[in-house]
């Protein structure tokens, strides 16, 4: 608040769970669990961040994964973790500009040492043995959790635009795929119950034109997707 300012009000709302099990979470930036939970109280689950394969396999094959305290302190306040990787993202599918050479961007995951393609053989061998290092670390760090791969699909390979079935084919097979070797790593830790699947969707159904708005038979890449999940996430920012 300004100094000079008359302040501000806030006021806490109570509410009691919905009966559907249709849940709203918040995302607290990292580390501000704290703050959210004295000012609204505790929720249900919380959405701790965004690893992104690039930045955590700098040279091939080493992996340099934090420590993921901000995800495990989730834990100290009674609330699930809703974590995300993404590994799929480029330059081909991500949108705006793309950084040139070996630089990254949030939305081109794949390390520069690998061809840029999900769909490449060696490219995708080394997703999968980065992904089922990245399950085992992050279980052994933080316990029990709920992880997407590849965090709002539909924005960042462009789901919503007329002639993007191709594409939604594609990432719906990498997907299913990815979600097998995670669920594998957590299995051959001994934690295939710590570890639960969610895929984020977002955008507008809605929309005149939006593929999405078509149904189950035109996207049956996103029933295959759900199938191999334990839940579906919404992130709704036009409601």
């Amino acid at each position: 608040v300004p100094p000079g300012s008359p302040g501000a009000t806030l006021t806490k709302l109570s509410a009691s769970p919905n009966p559907s099990g249709l849940r709203v979470g918040f995302w607290e930036v990292y580390n501000k669990q704290a703050h959210t939970l004295s000012a609204m109280g505790k929720r249900p689950s919380s959405r701790v961040g965004f690893d992104n394969w690039a930045t955590l396999e700098k040279t091939p094959g080493v992996y340099s994964f934090p420590e993921f305290t901000g995800y495990g302190a989730v834990h100290n306040y009674g609330q699930s973790i809703l974590a995300a990787v993404n590994l799929s993202f480029t330059g081909k599918t991500a949108r705006g500009p793309q950084p040139v050479g070996c630089s990254q961007s949030a939305q081109q995951t794949i390390p520069c040492f690998y061809n840029d393609d999900i769909t490449d053989a060696q490219t995708r061998a080394a997703a999968k043995r980065f992904l089922y290092a990245y399950v085992q670390q992050l279980l052994a760090k933080v316990g029990s959790l709920v992880l997407t791969i590849d965090y709002e699909v539909v924005s960042n390979y462009r789901l919503s635009a007329p002639g993007s079935e191709a594409r939604a084919a594609q990432w719906g097979a990498w997907y299913v795929e990815a979600a097998a070797v995670a669920r594998q790593a957590a299995q051959d830790a001994g934690k295939a119950d710590q570890l639960k699947l969610q895929p984020i969707v977002n955008g507008n159904p809605f929309a005149a034109g939006n593929p999405l708005g078509l149904g189950a038979a035109h996207n049956p890449w996103l029933t295959r997707v759900v199938a191999a999940s334990d839940f579906l996430a919404l992130d709704t920012y036009h409601s």
